[in-house]
């Protein structure tokens, strides 16, 4: 009976010590905080808020993909067109190289303007060009301006013929020169300032 009693004892005492560890457990990490049970009301409020976090997820990879396809047409014009930062002069002063290079001379060669292109990454500066010119001349500085990169095309071009001239390969000249340009946002594209 004797063994009974110290058995008995010794599960109560076991007992205790289980008791007593698990009360200084809970003491002991009371203050880092117990998961919550989530009850009806809680797993609703949860699913809706993970539903609308998953929605503009998938909002930002669209965002983010449009912006690789911005990214890849700008990169792609930028092969053909003056970069962002090009000042009009520059373009100014190549096509007068392009004119002195073909050995041709003109009356007046100026900027005229620019203005942005239906397209949101490009813009336009124009330069007009006047003067009695040589058409052998003529043709090679065509074919320069056809030839030059970045890109430069005629919006307007008209040739009238001089039949009063000492020479029957002068011809009069009249036209507008048009440069390409990327715009300062696809230039921040470009440079990887805007990926947002």
């Amino acid at each position: 009976m004797a063994s009974e009693t110290t058995s008995g004892r010794r599960y109560l005492l076991y007992g205790l010590l289980i008791v007593g560890l698990g009360i200084g457990y809970l003491f002991m990490f009371s203050n880092m905080g117990f998961p919550s049970i989530p009850f009806g009301g809680d797993i609703a409020s949860e699913s809706s808020r993970a539903e609308a976090t998953r929605a503009e997820l998938v909002k930002q990879q669209k965002l983010y993909r449009h912006r690789l396809e911005e990214l890849a047409q700008v990169r792609q014009l930028a092969s053909f067109v003056y970069p962002a930062d090009t000042d009009a002069n520059a373009i100014v002063r190549q096509i007068e190289k392009l004119a002195y290079d073909s050995g041709m001379s003109y009356s007046s060669l100026r900027r005229i303007g620019g203005r942005s292109e239906e397209n949101s990454f490009l813009r336009t500066e124009e330069v007009t060009i006047n003067g009695q010119v040589d058409i052998k001349q003529l043709a090679i500085f065509l074919k320069e301006i056809e030839n030059s990169r970045p890109l430069l095309e005629w919006s307007m071009f008209s040739v009238t013929p001089r039949p009063n001239q000492p020479s029957p390969n002068l011809i009069y000249i009249s036209g507008r020169i048009k440069a390409y340009l990327l715009t300062d946002e696809a230039g921040a594209l470009l440079s990887g300032e805007v990926m947002q």
